[in-house]
């Protein structure tokens, strides 16, 4: 017999409390090589494993960024640069020239043009940066003109760097073969700081 067996057969000859003694010792013993042993290292390989899966993550992350780019490139590369609008002053201005200008360019009658605040709509890009918002000015322009020189006044302002969209246009149709036309046009300012 070797030496375990022989402990083993001494322990069972011992009363039950000592046997329980030593079952309950043998488990502390037990817990405490886990403890001190077993659970920091699998600790340790857990925080590993947590490690290289944030890893992972971040690089998924970034390719389907990179993927968003890429399908984006056709339209950034058709748009253009992005120019952040003037101030108020500097715009206004822009504008007036340009619809005085337009419409010296062709024959139109009964010709008003003024130009009011307005408010850039929610969801549009109201924060350019950390301390400017973006503001808006309103134009309302009327004219009365033939069907051929409304069209091409309409799509010049349209096309015009200074005037990001016509959001109204109204026409009437008056004698003589002309049309009366009522639009408003919207171009972004920069506001003041806020």
């Amino acid at each position: 017999m070797n030496t375990l067996e022989k402990a083993i057969q001494q322990l069972h000859q011992k009363p039950r409390a000592m046997q329980w003694t030593v079952y309950g010792l043998l488990a502390m013993l037990l817990f405490l090589i886990w403890d001190q042993v077993a659970w920091p290292l699998t600790n340790d390989w857990k925080q590993r494993a947590d490690a290289i899966q944030n890893d992972v993550q971040q690089v998924k992350a970034s390719q389907e960024l990179l993927e968003q780019f890429q399908s984006l490139h056709s339209q950034i590369t058709a748009i253009g640069a992005v120019k952040l609008p003037g101030d108020k002053a500097r715009r206004i201005s822009a504008v007036q020239n340009i619809v005085n200008e337009i419409l010296g360019k062709y024959s139109v009658s009964e010709q008003s043009f003024g130009i009011s605040d307005g408010r850039v709509k929610r969801g549009t890009l109201s924060n350019i940066s950390g301390i400017r918002k973006l503001g808006a000015i309103k134009g309302e322009l009327q004219f009365t003109a033939t069907p051929d020189v409304a069209t091409a006044i309409i799509a010049e302002l349209e096309s015009d760097e200074n005037i990001e969209f016509i959001s109204v246009v109204r026409l009437n149709k008056v004698p003589g073969r002309k049309i009366k036309v009522r639009l408003t046009l919207e171009a972004w300012v920069i506001a003041s700081s806020a």
